[in-house]
């Protein structure tokens, strides 16, 4: 029932287990503490990734994708793994990480023509450049340097292939 596979963990304190059930080759979990009944419902790890993705819990999600490799060297090829870590990307991408997005671009050989299509995505649409309030503006300059560096070693890059 137990491997050692990397779980993802729920901090449910001074529980117990009440009941395993069985139900179509799924087993769910009945566990209680002093105050609620909780029904444990095992999940993909695909699922898994999305729930931790989306409450930005971002290492723990990559962390969980590459425990599903059985050697470090799939893990540049796994599937999982290179769509949560470009998932990862342009989280950190929009808050404004550059740093970090462009070196998981880099890590997945992301083609950067593809990064430009998004741009569109995290840039402030509904408000003019004069409404941004100064500290926004100097982090809006940096990204959108950071992002043109990149973007010109990039294209040398590009342009230096057969």
């Amino acid at each position: 029932y137990l491997d050692d596979q990397l779980k993802q963990e729920i901090p449910l304190k001074f529980c117990r287990t009440l009941l395993t059930m069985q139900q179509e080759n799924i087993k769910n979990i009945i566990v209680t503490n002093k105050d609620n009944i909780y029904l444990l419902v095992p999940l993909s790890i695909e699922e898994q990734i999305e729930q931790l993705l989306n409450s930005y819990r971002l290492q723990e999600a990559l962390t969980l994708a590459e425990s599903s490799c059985s050697s470090v060297k799939q893990r540049s090829t796994n599937r999982l793994v290179l769509s949560t870590k470009k998932r990862i990307a342009f989280i950190e991408f929009s808050a404004m990480n550059v740093a970090r997005a462009l070196s998981l671009f880099d890590d997945i050989h992301m083609d950067f023509h593809e990064i430009l299509t998004q741009i569109p995505n995290f840039l402030p649409i509904n408000s003019s450049w004069s409404n941004i309030d100064e500290n926004n503006k100097n982090q809006y300059v940096q990204w959108l340097n950071a992002l043109c560096d990149y973007m010109t070693r990039k294209s040398a890059e590009f342009s230096r292939q057969p």
